[in-house]
């Protein structure tokens, strides 16, 4: 007799059905409902034709699990069809070491800003790149997206923009840059020290 491996609900994490059941691998499922054979005979779902034969199944296999007491487990992912599996058919439960990842995408809106400014985005980039990976460990992709737009400004209004916005510019060098000209000051205080070095032993 096939095993009969009931889920509790709401349990989350990788499962391991077995053939013809599958689901997408290496991808978190949630047990949303497990409901027995009768419930849904009572709600007039065809079991047979909804979950058995669009697997290859027949009703022997449904006549099976039905004298083996199987339950119905929903399984659900995002984005993804749900999987409607016999107890029977669930050949491991999760393990519950396993860790979730996720996507995360972190969001920069500049508002609208001239189009030439696009052109002198790559020092930004780099700076965000670097800032994100000394603070988290993970190197991001950065992706600049444009929305384009059809507002315009007058040249004069354009003119106090620049202005305003190069005031506002706190940093102008990055900080490989900075760390270059902060290197050749200590090697010119060096050669100053070594100097004064030579002239005292003289």
């Amino acid at each position: 007799m096939a095993l009969n491996v009931i889920p509790p609900l709401l349990l989350s994490g990788i499962f391991t059905l077995r053939a013809p059941f599958t689901v997408v691998a290496n991808t978190k499922y949630t047990v949303e409902a497990v409901r027995t054979y009768d419930e849904m005979i009572r709600l007039n779902v065809d079991i047979v034709a909804q979950v058995y034969t669009p697997v290859g199944l027949t009703k022997t296999s449904y006549d099976e699990d039905v004298l083996a007491l199987a339950k119905l487990v929903s399984l659900t992912a995002p984005g993804l069809p749900t999987v409607y599996v016999p107890t029977t058919y669930i050949d491991k439960l999760p393990d519950d070491t396993a860790v979730s990842y996720d996507y995360v995408v972190l969001s920069i809106s500049m508002g609208a800003v001239p189009s030439t400014l696009v052109d002198q985005l790559q020092q930004t980039t780099d700076e965000i790149q670097g800032v994100v990976s000394d603070l988290t460990g993970v190197v991001p992709t950065i992706e600049v997206n444009i929305a384009p737009s059809a507002g315009t400004v007058t040249a004069e209004q354009h003119r106090l923009n620049e202005q305003n916005r190069l005031n506002a510019i706190k940093r102008r060098n990055t900080e490989h840059a900075e760390l270059i000209a902060a290197n050749a000051t200590i090697e010119q205080l060096r050669l100053i020290i070594a100097d004064y070095e030579q002239r005292l032993t003289s």
